[in-house]
């Protein structure tokens, strides 16, 4: 498929194309760049990955209020690294649901 990119209004030089997010899956483009006497000026190639369901890997940085308000509805808990020992000696007295796939 053969897409056209437009110059940049606020970067002079560039040239961008907007695309769809599409379905989920790695993309490949080759880009070619042609001057205005039909000229090859050049051509490289990118790829990209896309999975727009995945949106907690958009930001890297924990969402400490978002987990925070997860352990609260579900009975959870928040744990600090410094507090992790505490934690894990507690496990054998806590009651956990076990599930088995039959």
């Amino acid at each position: 498929m053969n897409l056209r990119a437009e110059a940049s209004l606020h970067n002079p030089g560039s040239m961008r194309r907007h695309t769809s997010r599409g379905k989920p899956g790695a993309y490949r483009a080759t880009v070619t760049v042609t001057g205005p006497d039909g000229a090859d000026l050049g051509q490289t190639d990118t790829g990209w990955a896309s999975d727009p369901a995945a949106e907690e890997f958009r930001v890297l940085v924990p969402d400490r209020a978002l987990l925070e308000q997860m352990a609260r509805a579900t009975g959870g808990q928040m744990i600090t690294p410094g507090g992790l020992a505490d934690f894990v000696a507690t496990l054998p007295t806590r009651n956990a649901v076990i599930t088995e796939p039959t």
